[in-house]
């Protein structure tokens, strides 16, 4: 759910510009199948992780449209130990910290459908929803304790396709201040943030 502040012009004209900025949860890229599957299983197996990030920047021609450009940003950390550093001085094979750090960015060019007309109803709500989609981008990055005995990690290689869709409600409480709540899919299910039109 994406709380935002927004700036609404005094005498209820519809402003053109909202920029926002805002963070989300869960990070889903940290619960693919894949990671379960191949790594979630492995001794000492740990995950932290970023975000995502949330950045848009909207434009209304009119009360019902909206369009701009969204840029979702996550990243995690992911470490595990393997039994593969063999220590030539006592010929004894020696626990090996792995660490996995990747970075995902999607820059979506999004429409907004907004479905009420602020003069019918008011410009204090707004209920929208809205579609995304564009270029994603990523950094894999391994580690390891022994740096020479660094393994070789890959993962899926997935269309760098970015996706999103989110329901939206906002309600304006001052003239110029609001809130409003998202839900969706845009490399988070909640998101909360801020924004400013004008």
């Amino acid at each position: 759910m994406l709380l935002s502040v927004g700036l609404k012009a005094q005498n209820d004209e519809l402003l053109k510009w909202n920029v926002s900025m805002g963070v989300g949860a869960p990070n889903m890229s940290r619960y693919s199948s894949f990671i379960n599957k191949t790594f979630k299983t492995k001794p000492d197996y740990s995950m932290t992780g970023k975000g995502p990030f949330h950045v848009k920047v909207e434009y209304r021609p009119n009360w019902w449209l909206g369009v701009g450009l969204n840029v979702n940003h996550s990243s995690y950390t992911m470490n595990y130990t393997m039994e593969n550093y063999l220590n030539t001085s006592t010929g004894a094979y020696m626990p090996n910290l792995i660490t996995v750090k990747n970075t995902s960015t999607a820059f979506n060019v999004r429409g907004n459908i907004h479905l009420l007309n602020p003069k019918h109803y008011g410009p204090q709500g707004d209920i929208y929803w809205g579609f995304g989609l564009g270029f994603k981008a990523g950094k894999l990055k391994v580690g390891a304790q022994y740096p020479e005995a660094t393994p070789s990690v890959s993962f899926p290689n997935l269309l760098p396709i970015g996706f999103e869709t989110t329901l939206g409600v906002k309600y304006y409480f001052t003239p110029n201040i609001g809130a409003y709540a998202e839900l969706g899919f845009a490399k988070s299910i909640i998101q909360i943030g801020a924004t400013a039109a004008f």
